[in-house]
């Protein structure tokens, strides 16, 4: 800091004499320090951390920025059909009531259809429970995949769903028109009626059992194996026995013959010889493990037919309604012929009218069979008997073939 002192005047006079003024009180001033001084005896503060990390995360963000910006376009991945049916929400698509219905587990069924498919099963909260079966596909539209609904079927009582070892689609429902008492006269699993569909020329077709006794569906087939393979004593582990108690219980036969026996057996499939001495009657009945096919596969008749008899397949297919038309050709001539229906418990069916059945000169015959069912859709069976005139050494013709009764 610098002061200005006072000073004092100093005057002088004619003689030269040099005289002290008084002195005068001056003020004094303070000079301020310049802004570079005060600067210089400052101290220098440092950067604070908290600004710095600031500072560069705000510089990674904007470079990131930039470089996205820069970064070319990538295309979304493309929405597929197995994507698409894994992830639809099907409350959407089957008018489901969430208070009252439940949708079980889907299931991918690809090897039924031959391309992306899933069964959605819809159960019903009433008593009894009832199900709903939906199976979607997926077709694509404008590069877009779509659902869309490939099979449906509703309201069975009790039912049930599953895919077979022979990929085929199977549905069980309870037999509503059995009463209490045929319900428990009958096996459990007869109780149930089995309506099986495969996948053919792009839709679902049912078919018949290839099997004509002891069961007339897979499902009951496949609950029979279960039984055998749990330890269960079932007669149909034998081919022989299996021909006779078919013989017994559908031909009306009464008893068994010493002419009875195996032709062959394969392990596979086996062919065993009936005879029977009134009306003469010898025939071959072909039995295949259908289910199992190994030593503990269960014995299921495939094929009783005699030689001379046939029947116009294309009158049975897909299903039969009532009056059924017969057609086929016979070599036994003035017959007696006799045509019975069973259901899917391998009971008659009760007729509307007796059978008519006409047998031409030429061995072509013509029939009509007008019934009464109150299941439709259910595995059935067709028997065609025809016996020789009295007196006649000519054997009697059989013909018994799986139906679908409509």
């Amino acid at each position: 800091m610098s002061y200005l002192r006072p000073t004092q005047p100093v005057t002088s006079d004619s003689a030269g004499t040099v005289t002290q003024q008084p002195t005068i009180p001056q003020r004094i001033y303070r000079i301020p320090p310049t802004y570079q001084q005060t600067q210089a005896h400052k101290p220098r503060r440092r950067p604070r951390l908290l600004t710095i990390l600031f500072s560069l995360v705000m510089l990674i963000a904007l470079a990131h920025f930039i470089a996205v910006l820069h970064m070319p376009p990538q295309a979304t991945t493309p929405v597929t059909c197995t994507t698409l049916l894994r992830t639809s929400d099907y409350t959407k698509y089957v008018a489901f009531r969430p208070q009252q219905q439940t949708i079980g587990a889907i299931q991918f069924i690809n090897q039924l259809v031959g391309q992306p498919a899933v069964l959605v099963p819809v159960t019903s909260n009433s008593t009894p429970p009832t199900l709903d079966v939906y199976v979607y596909g997926c077709t694509t539209q404008q590069h877009t995949p779509a659902l869309t609904l490939l099979f449906k079927q509703q309201g069975l009582v009790g039912g049930s769903v599953s895919v077979t070892s022979a990929q085929t689609l199977l549905l069980g429902s309870m037999d509503t028109s059995l009463s209490a008492q045929d319900m428990v006269m009958q096996p459990a699993q007869q109780s149930n009626i089995y309506h099986e569909y495969r996948w053919q020329q792009g839709s679902f077709v049912q078919i018949p059992f290839p099997g004509l006794y002891p069961v007339l569906s897979r499902g009951e087939a496949e609950i029979l194996q279960q039984q055998a393979n749990s330890g269960q004593q079932l007669p149909w582990s034998d081919p022989l026995v299996t021909a006779q108690q078919m013989a017994r219980e559908l031909l009306q036969r009464s008893a068994t013959d010493a002419g009875d026996m195996v032709l062959d057996n394969d392990g596979t499939t086996a062919h065993v010889r009936l005879v029977q001495r009134y009306p003469a009657l010898t025939l071959t009945v072909t039995l295949t493990r259908l289910i199992q096919h190994n030593t503990s596969g269960l014995w299921f008749v495939t094929n009783v037919q005699t030689p001379g008899l046939t029947l116009q397949q294309n009158t049975l297919t897909p299903k039969i309604t009532s009056p059924l038309a017969l057609q086929g050709t016979t070599t036994l001539l003035g017959g007696k012929a006799t045509v019975t229906l069973f259901d899917h418990t391998l009971s008659p069916i009760q007729t509307l009218a007796p059978p008519t059945f006409r047998i031409a000169a030429d061995g072509n015959y013509t029939g009509s069979i007008v019934y009464n069912t109150n299941q439709t859709d259910q595995p059935g069976l067709l028997l065609i008997e025809i016996t020789p005139p009295a007196g006649s050494p000519a054997s009697a013709q059989v013909l018994l073939q799986n139906i679908i009764i409509g």
